[in-house]
């Protein structure tokens, strides 16, 4: 196992430099020039020229991107052009609104996603599967900023049972940051709640038709434990691979989530400054981002051996 994590964090080397190098190319590729954000639509050439060689936009591409790779080696992701603000302090100071909404997405995903496929998987060809199908069919087609809306309008205008806007750290207050976050959290894991429940029932449907689950039920055990314990982890690998595929998802869909809900996260971040042109901060989120997928692949790489003991030979 020691060997295999040593291999699999070697190959994620060339794997972040790869996805470094991408997302300092495609913000290149952005129409307008940084000095004249920074000196004002009506700055002398004087200025702005000042300002290019100040910030080293006379280089070469390649130049510009070693520079910029060894300072994010050296945890400095640069500044912001608009407020000369350390770019890992805004990054750091906006995560945790990101990462809960995040989290108490897969929570909800997990929660109600794997019950529903379990449910489906059991009475395969049922009224109650269709039922389940049905709904899981409809939650994946539903934009989940519109069910962000309804939300709102039902439980924070209608009810007023829970805050509409805004987030609490964590460490400030635990019950009010999951009251705020809980909504955003539904709107955001529908989603993903519907789509583990299909392919749970999928992975599930294969597995509880094969000859071992068969000698199972011979040897008398109960339904319950041959669906929880020996089903589910069959069918574990494609489980296991949507569910890292929905960090993936929900990342990028907090943009309009925090948009809806008024969180002043990450997606906010990238959305005030791609309107500012403040190219070194999306450089910045998006790696950061970028680095958490990474991340939960590799988790995903390693929940595979511990699921099926054949791809440890």
């Amino acid at each position: 196992m020691g060997r295999f994590i040593l291999r699999r964090l070697v190959t994620l080397v060339p794997t972040m430099l790869l996805a470094s190098f991408v997302v300092f190319a495609l913000l290149q590729l952005i129409p307008g020039d940084p000095a004249v954000v920074i000196a004002g639509e009506y700055a002398t050439p004087e200025r702005l020229d000042a300002i290019r060689e100040q910030l080293g936009l006379n280089e070469s591409f390649f130049a510009q991107y070693i520079h910029w790779l060894v300072g994010v080696l050296q945890g400095d992701l640069g500044t912001s052009l608009l407020n000369q603000g350390e770019i890992v302090e805004q990054i750091t100071r906006r995560m945790p609104a990101t990462l809960t909404i995040v989290v108490g997405a897969l929570i909800f995903s997990l929660v109600i996603g794997l019950p529903l496929g379990v449910a489906a998987a059991r009475r395969a060809e049922r009224l109650s599967d269709s039922v389940i199908t049905g709904i899981s069919t409809l939650g994946v087609a539903m934009p989940n900023f519109w069910l962000g809306m309804l939300l709102v309008a039902v439980f924070s205008l209608k009810l007023d049972w829970l805050p509409a806007t805004g987030s609490v750290g964590i460490t400030e207050n635990p019950w009010q940051a999951v009251q705020h976050a809980l909504l955003p959290s539904i709107a955001l894991g529908a989603v993903g709640a519907a789509e583990l429940a299909r392919q749970t029932r999928s992975a599930l449907i294969g597995v509880l038709n094969s000859d071992f689950i068969r000698t199972h039920r011979a040897k008398g055990l109960s339904e319950n434990r041959i669906m929880w314990v020996h089903g589910l982890r069959s069918a574990g690998i494609p489980i296991a691979t949507t569910f890292g595929l929905l960090v993936n998802r929900f990342l990028g869909a907090t943009v309009v989530i925090e948009a809806v809900f008024g969180i002043p996260g990450l997606g906010s971040l990238i959305v005030a400054s791609t309107f500012n042109l403040d190219f070194p901060v999306v450089q910045g989120v998006v790696l950061v981002m970028v680095v958490i997928v990474v991340f939960v692949n590799f988790l995903v790489d390693l929940s595979y051996r511990l699921i099926d003991p054949r791809i440890r030979t």
